[in-house]
């Protein structure tokens, strides 16, 4: 990467009326200047609302409408109380953009958008998005322009089902992604035309990793370049750059042809390796210089940590020793939770707690939550937005489970190298989803198993729903409440 300009801050509004449409261009006129924060949301919270004078809040019913007297406990940002009302808009803004070298890419990233998103730029259509809890990537290359560009983002409803229910996985709708809006981060990234696209690593024993390089060749002619990775220890106050090697790696060649991928491989065992724990987490750059007809063309940096993670028998081993999970979950109502001194004030209650784990719950959580426990040491369950405790998943659907793969497949790209992730857990209390079908315990199970495919190394486990199955071809069992799981004459053994 040469460089990722950030496009956070103030940008123009236009509410419309809820639709699922995506409309064909951008609007001209009926703008609201620099009017909302990105991020943020423009909808209001219904957990806690209160008539003007009234001593206590209330959750406010979806089918309700707004009040002018209606307080609203968890509303961070004071936007208007009739654009509350709209599930559909306009976001836009504006920036300049020097001229482009041939070969380079230009890839815009939107770390979370709610409820869907429809991307435009210079007023032509790119994309569209349908995930709210996963971020949005686009190669904006072919529609930027020297000078004054503009950015525009519609937001539209779900796509739903004949009851209502969303079509994706969008956790608890009452939660949230109840709100709307760019929810997330926007940056703007700028490639060479030769570049590493990704670095998955993944672990074998405590000391060794196994690491897969995909190298980008945006090029018209075949090159041959040289991959130079080197480990070197961690640390928030030092430029990864920086840092002194801690293991030297050998150099690898690797011939692409024009305009295709390139793959390389190495495993990596440092027999000297500080291990990461909940105790001492310890962290490890792997730096990789991508070296282009003599020249260094790309940098690439990912950080992780030695740490492996196992059943055996009814113990979960973590660097082959026992531990136990003192845990916790919530609902988050605010915007707060998404700003990293919220994060690490939680992570340093659980600390002052004695815990040690967090399930993060209801919905895939922005990878922030990850990059933090992985500093503080705080072991981590990444859920996915099945959640059914709301019965607001449209899983009659085979729509709904070609959506929920699609997440799966992105959170352990994204998340997998994360040393704080120790368990997978496919889905939340499904069985409360009030489904007319039984495709639910059908596809469930696919779910859990896509999960081990793509990610061998961490346990995947149903929260709440194992007695669904056969239970003893679980690894993990997890029963929550209500008669059906409660486990009478079980739990004892």
């Amino acid at each position: 990467m040469l460089d990722n300009h950030c496009l956070n801050g103030w940008w123009d509004f236009l509410p419309v009326e809820t639709s699922t449409q995506i409309p064909a261009e951008v609007p001209v006129t009926g703008w609201n200047p620099e009017a909302v924060l990105t991020p943020s949301w423009w909808t209001k919270s219904r957990w806690a609302v209160r008539r003007r004078g009234e001593r206590s809040y209330r959750c406010l019913p979806k089918t309700d409408t707004y009040h002018e007297d209606d307080e609203f406990l968890f509303d961070a940002y004071g936007y208007p109380l009739e654009w509350a009302q709209k599930r559909s808009g306009w976001l836009r803004r504006e920036w300049v953009q020097a001229k482009q070298p041939d070969g380079q890419r230009s890839v815009l990233t939107l770390k979370g958008v709610m409820p869907r998103g429809a991307l435009f730029v210079n007023g032509r259509f790119v994309c569209e998005h349908d995930d709210p809890c996963m971020p949005w990537t686009a190669d904006i290359t072919a529609f930027l322009r020297e000078g004054q560009n503009e950015l525009a983002v519609f937001i539209a409803d779900f796509r739903r089902d004949e009851r209502g229910r969303p079509l994706v996985p969008c956790g608890a709708e009452f939660i949230i992604t109840a709100h709307c809006g760019i929810t997330g981060d926007v940056f703007l990234a700028t490639y060479p035309e030769v570049s590493v696209s990704r670095t998955q690593i993944r672990a074998v024993d405590p000391h060794t990793v196994d690491v897969v390089w995909q190298v980008r060749n945006d090029s018209a002619e075949c090159v041959t370049v040289t991959l130079s990775p080197d480990l070197a220890e961690w640390s928030r106050d030092l430029d990864v750059w920086a840092a002194v090697t801690a293991l030297p790696l050998d150099s690898i060649k690797l011939e692409i042809p024009a305009g295709s991928c390139g793959e390389a491989s190495a495993r990596v065992h440092h027999a000297k390796a500080k291990l990461w724990d909940t105790t001492s987490p310890n962290l490890y750059s792997l730096r990789t210089r991508l070296v282009v007809d003599g020249r260094e063309g790309d940098r690439a940096t990912t950080r992780f940590g030695f740490r492996t993670i196992r059943i055996e028998g009814k113990d979960i081993l973590v660097n082959d020793h026992p531990v136990h999970f003192f845990s916790d979950w919530g609902h988050k109502a605010t915007p707060f939770h998404l700003t990293e001194s919220w994060i690490r004030q939680w992570f340093g209650m659980m600390r002052d707690a004695h815990m040690n784990h967090t399930r993060l719950h209801a919905y895939v959580h922005d990878e922030r939550f990850l990059e933090l426990a992985d500093e503080l040491g705080i072991f981590v369950t990444v859920e996915t937005s099945i959640h059914g405790s709301g019965g607001e998943q449209a899983s009659d659907s085979p729509i709904y489970w070609e959506a929920a793969r699609k997440q799966v497949h992105g959170m352990v790209k994204l998340f997998a190298h994360h040393p704080c992730v120790v368990l997978w857990s496919a889905e939340n209390e499904m069985r409360w989803n009030r489904d007319t079908t039984l495709l639910y315990k059908e596809e469930l199970p696919k779910i859990r198993r896509l999960f081990n495919e793509l990610d061998p190394t961490r346990p995947a486990y149903h929260d709440g729903d194992t007695s669904l199955w056969d239970e003893s071809e679980l690894e993990i069992i997890n029963r929550h409440y209500g008669k059906e799981v409660a486990g009478y004459g079980w739990w004892d053994q």
